[in-house]
């Protein structure tokens, strides 16, 4: 596959980069990640088992200050509670060979509680709106990537590749909120947010068992830094 097809260029340095830009990215298991493909070949979009996917490069896309997203899942058929276990989704500071000074924290991305209504308010019932609170990072930097920053003719999924698989996110869902399958969401101890995939669309909120193991479900990485 090609490079996200953003408007922006790819970069070596991310402390180069621009929104829209993007790096090369893969992992090394005694030293994190660093910047290039590293002789390796490309991640499938559907992303990997394991700890397989550091045999493998992928892009990490710059939305915003300080903020890179992956631009796919890199790790399939985990649970969220095992990437809770190993520190991937509230995250921690990873070892990273990018560029001297730079310190990378690397976790998951925050998607909401509950659904959107069209005001931004909370509903538990999937209106098309998106998750609530509107300002969390799959729907800031993700649903709403600048459009001027997609290339001629592509598309969002062009770029993030959402259609492929299930983020796991943060959040604990709202109790009694009804997913767009009509099951309501109960045992809000339990049940954790996802987002993409769902009939291909972008704004679409899951809640999932914590405990879930399916090739649908993954991480996608977020590396956050200070510039």
């Amino acid at each position: 596959m090609p490079a996200p097809l953003t408007t922006g260029v790819l970069r070596e340095r991310i402390s180069d980069m621009e929104i829209g830009d993007y790096i090369a990215t893969c992992g090394i298991p005694t030293k994190g990640y660093f910047a290039g493909t590293g002789g390796k070949s490309e991640l499938a979009l559907t992303g990997s088992t394991g700890e397989d996917y550091t045999n493998y490069f992928w892009y990490m896309i710059k939305v915003s200050r300080g903020l890179l997203i992956a631009d796919r899942v890199v790790m399939h058929t985990h649970s969220w509670d095992s990437l809770n276990l190993n520190k991937n989704i509230q995250g921690y500071l990873q070892e990273n060979e990018f560029e001297e000074g730079l310190t990378i924290f690397r976790r998951s991305l925050r998607g909401g509680v509950a659904f959107a209504d069209e005001y931004g308010n909370l509903s538990l019932i999937d209106k098309g709106y998106g998750a609530w609170p509107k300002n969390n990072e799959w729907d800031k930097h993700i649903v709403n990537f600048p459009k001027s920053k997609i290339q001629l003719g592509r598309t969002l999924d062009d770029v993030f590749h959402y259609t492929n698989a299930y983020t796991w996110c943060q959040e604990t869902p709202v109790n009694g909120q009804v997913n767009s399958g009509g099951t309501t969401s109960t045992g809000i101890n339990t049940n954790r947010i996802s987002r993409g995939k769902q009939y291909e669309n972008a704004n679409s909120l899951f809640a999932a068992p914590s405990k879930l193991l399916d090739p649908l479900w993954g991480f996608r990485p977020v590396f956050e830094y200070r510039e």
